[in-house]
């Protein structure tokens, strides 16, 4: 596959099957990004969930070439499948959430969520491709105007005020994004701050009769506010989903009517 500024190969590697990015690109800033991206998933190693960092080219004295080795994973499509339950998917996105919960109290955020970045490894959901991550140190410099990130889930701020911008904020925003695009089975997100007033932003109008789908609508309005402010941080929107996740257990009441 390939996209951005790098090729990625699948590889054997010990008798293990890998993924190798390989940066085919070689200015200044594409070199700072992709150097970036392997700082960000190794600051972030210690989390169950972080698609792990294997080698890379760093660790040598010499290369000639950029690049960096990771676990072989399955995209988030390829494993849901084509029409998922509602609650497969809220099971998905939740822990996904409490992952990025867990990078965010690094200081580190994502910045580029989308389901094409959410993969499946070694039997949890697992995080990866961290190019566009922001973190303190890090050596690439966003310009001050201009779009960064995947355009169908991108945050508001982000289109003009990237390096001001609260990059866990985004994060919020752009799972949110996810999850609805999941739960609808749309195959992209609808632009803007969800609305639930309108008809066409309801998870139920695409899945007529679903149960709880109102309580999720809540929540993706929420994540997607215009001022990032408004928005939950991302351990409160975990904390809704495992909420939503929780088995009803009907108490027991002494008159039976």
């Amino acid at each position: 596959g390939g996209g951005g500024n790098g090729e990625v190969f699948r590889l054997e590697r010990n008798g293990q099957l890998r993924a190798l990015k390989i940066l085919h690109r070689g200015d200044r800033i594409d070199k700072d990004r992709f150097q970036d991206e392997i700082e960000a998933m190794r600051r972030c190693a210690g989390i169950a969930g972080v698609l792990p960092v294997f080698e890379s080219s760093s660790d040598f004295e010499q290369s000639d070439s950029m690049w960096f080795m990771t676990g072989l994973a399955t995209e988030l499509m390829a494993k849901l499948g084509h029409k998922p339950e509602l609650r497969e998917v809220v099971d998905a996105v939740c822990a996904y959430a409490t992952i990025l919960a867990s990078i965010h109290d690094l200081d580190v955020s994502h910045r580029d969520i989308k389901p094409e970045n959410l993969f499946f490894y070694e039997g949890r959901w697992t995080v990866g491709d961290f190019g566009l991550a922001s973190f303190e140190g890090k050596k690439a410099v966003t310009a001050t105007r201009g779009k960064l990130g995947p355009l169908f889930y991108l945050a508001p701020e982000m289109f003009n005020n990237v390096k001001s911008s609260n990059g866990k904020s985004v994060d919020v925003y752009s799972l949110a994004k996810t999850l609805w695009k999941l739960s609808t089975g749309q195959q992209y997100p609808l632009p803007g701050s969800y609305t639930p007033v309108h008809l066409a932003f309801r998870i139920g109008s695409y899945l007529p009769g679903q149960l709880g789908s109102a309580a999720l609508d809540q929540l993706i309005a929420a994540a997607t506010a215009f001022n990032p402010s408004d928005r939950p941080s991302m351990a409160e929107f975990a904390a809704e989903m495992k909420a939503w996740l929780a088995p009803r257990v009907e108490k027991s009441m002494p008159i039976k009517i």
